[in-house]
């Protein structure tokens, strides 16, 4: 029996390539693939579980499945770690040294799992029956700290942050010292003062600026307002006022730029990134099609009480022993991106850090701004959550390749 079905798989074999249009060197290796685990299934009883393993104990390499544009793409992704790198150099040319970010941020970014790539570790994490996993643990932490830092930095700026009763006052002095301005130059002196102007009607107060304008065109010296002499004290808090304007700018900008610089480094790996997922998703289709022509050239038999149809297990197995391999490798390429993805924020952090230490004795101005130690590590640690939850579903779905493949054809289930 065993003869006629490693027959039939060989005939089939020889059959289906003669159909079909010249292939890619991705679809030849495909379909190589593809008749060497048939041949190999009908020289078993592939519904012994033994058996079977033997078959899959030695999966195909890259090599045998992949094109040359893999190596590419995983260059490209080695590329992508050195120009982020680079970048680095050219943001923060001369790194202060000094440790200003808070405190929690450093342990808990040493402390973010990474992706599993080994599917089956990654089945063996990330189970069906229980949301507890080395994920879920670190983000249910990372948003204890979240919150905890948050609060303190919301803390901070109401201990800054002037109360309604204060700005209602300075916007009152501010109104003061504007009426008392107009109220000493001289030309509206002559019109007879502040008082006056308010109670005249809109037609006595144009004629009455008309005549004035007059006035001031014919002899401009006599209604300037005298300048108050200059103190000490007046220059010291206009020089105040002015050093603030400058750094605030100063300080917009630098925040300007990190955003900038994080959007410029995103966009290199991104790149990597649509062109992995792409590639990959080719290839998937590619096989796809090679099942749906291998099941198409099935022939129809009986079937018993289910009447007529196509037996494809053995041509399911087969998929899925194809699969597998293709699957362990786009595992190692998404944990590439998603190093490259971390890599970028830990320079947004470094850049953080250098804007702390950069304008430190402007301690006030940060917390009013929102942007005191406090508040950029509450904000970085969103960030960390995030990178967190990205390694979780590359991880869970490393976890149901697995288990796809020990059901359909191990025949494990949990």
């Amino acid at each position: 029996m065993k003869k006629i079905i490693v027959s039939a798989c060989l005939a089939l074999a020889a059959f289906l390539p003669a159909l079909a249009q010249k292939k890619t060197v991705q679809e030849e290796k495909i379909t190589k693939q593809f008749d060497s685990t048939m041949i190999r299934l009908g020289k078993i009883n592939p519904k012994q579980q033994k058996e079977v393993q033997q078959v899959v104990k030695t999966p195909a390499g890259p090599e045998q499945i992949f094109d040359s544009k893999l190596p590419e793409l995983n260059n490209q992704a080695e590329t992508a770690k050195k120009q982020v790198e680079a970048k680095k150099a050219v943001y923060i040319p001369h790194p202060s040294g000094r440790q200003q970010v808070d405190k929690d941020i450093l342990p808990l970014l040493s402390g973010l799992p990474e992706p599993i790539t080994s599917l089956p570790q990654a089945k063996q994490e990330i189970k069906m029956s229980t949301d507890d996993n080395v994920f879920t643990r670190y983000i249910k932490r990372a948003e204890t700290i979240h919150d905890g830092l948050a609060e303190r930095a919301r803390q901070e700026m109401a201990a800054t942050a002037k109360t309604e009763e204060q700005w209602k006052k300075e916007a009152a002095q501010n109104g003061k010292n504007v009426d008392d301005m107009f109220a000493a130059n001289p030309l509206i002196q002559e019109m007879g003062g502040m008082e006056k102007l308010k109670n005249m009607s809109p037609e006595q107060r144009a004629a009455l600026a008309k005549q004035m304008t007059e006035k001031l065109r014919q002899n401009p010296a006599a209604y300037t307002t005298p300048q108050k002499p200059v103190t000490q004290a007046s220059r010291e808090a206009d020089l105040a006022k002015r050093d603030k304007t400058v750094t605030m700018i100063a300080i917009d900008k630098r925040i300007a730029d990190i955003m900038e610089h994080s959007k410029e480094m995103g966009a290199i790996v991104i790149n990597v990134e649509q062109q992995t997922d792409a590639y990959f998703d080719g290839f998937y289709k590619k096989l796809d099609l090679e099942y749906g022509a291998r099941v198409a050239a099935l022939p129809i038999i009986e079937m018993g009480e289910a009447g007529h149809g196509k037996d494809t297990y053995q041509v399911d197995m087969a998929y899925n022993i194809v699969l597998y391999p293709a699957e362990k490798q786009q595992a190692l390429s998404d944990k590439g991106i998603w190093m490259r993805y971390m890599e970028i924020m830990k320079v947004t952090i470094a850049e953080y850090n250098e804007l702390l230490s950069e304008f430190s004795a402007n301690e006030q101005l940060l917390r009013e701004k929102g942007l005191s130690p406090t508040a950029l590590a509450a904000s970085l640690c969103g960030g960390l959550i995030s990178m967190a939850k990205m390694a979780e579903l590359q991880s869970s779905r490393n976890a149901s390749r697995q288990r796809t493949f020990d059901e359909k054809v191990l025949h494990i289930y949990e």
